[in-house]
This record gives C-alpha cells, structure tokens and sequence, in this order.
C-alpha cells in the first residue's frame, strides 16, 4: 500500500513540475527588463510585409539588424544571427503542436543586452527558430 501511495504522490509531483517548466517557459520568451526609466523615443520604421522593422543591437555588437516588431509575438532570433550573438545563456524549451498535432521543440534563451533603437533593455528571454526556411523571411532575418 506505501508503495502505491509513494507511486500516486510521485507521479502527481512530476506532472506539477512538468507543469511549472512550461509556464515558466512560456513566460522567459515575453521576458525583459528596461534599463533606463522615463524613456521616450521615437524609434523610426519601415513596413514589410505589413509589420513594422525596427532597429535593433544584439549584445554588444554594433551592427544593426531589421527586427519585426510584432506585439503579440515571442521574442525571436533565427539560427543564423543567435550563432553571432554574444552574452546568450540556454535555458529551456517550449514544446508546440501545429494543427496537424506534429509536435515540435523550441529552445530557450537569455540574452544578457538588447536595444531598440536606442533603448536598451537586459535579461531579455526568447526562443530560437529557424526563419530562413520561410519564403516570408529572406536569408538575413
């Protein structure tokens, strides 16, 4: 009988632990914290494909690069400019399903600096996926 009871409680414990890493998860990719206060900034744009580009700075590295800025969306790098980047710490994974239930993972990350424009934020999470294989996103993105 313990050794059901012991089941029953360690079972219930790893789907509340499962549970909490995605949540946790899920809340790392919307992650940032603001270094400066009172900022007003207008930060100037162009539209592809009907979505503000912003420029952004990765880490410390000077060069600017387009960022689509999409309010309802995860903070995204591809595979090619998370390769570049410094100051980036794996942390998780989220996993998603598509419509045709094929499951996929998506890793997880901090990076230590980014900056729109010219506000720069820290601690900034977001997940790692492979936009070059779209057509709506050339090679740069």
């Amino acid at each position: 009988m313990k050794k059901v009871l012991l089941f029953v409680i360690s079972t219930l414990l790893l789907q509340h632990c499962t549970t909490f890493h995605r949540i946790k998860s899920n809340r790392l990719v919307t992650k940032a914290t603001l270094t400066k206060k009172d900022v007003y900034e207008e930060i100037p744009f162009t539209l592809t494909h009907g979505l503000p580009v912003v420029p952004v700075y990765i880490g410390q590295d000077t060069t600017p690069r387009r960022f689509y800025f999409d309010t309802g969306g995860y903070t995204v790098l591809s595979e090619a400019l998370m390769g570049q980047a410094t100051g980036v710490h794996p942390k998780s994974y989220i996993d998603v399903k598509d419509a045709n239930h094929q499951t996929a993972r998506i890793h997880t990350y901090l990076l230590d600096q980014f900056t729109v424009g010219s506000i720069p934020f820290q601690d900034v999470g977001f997940a790692r996926i492979g936009f070059t294989e779209a057509d709506f996103f050339p090679a740069w993105a």
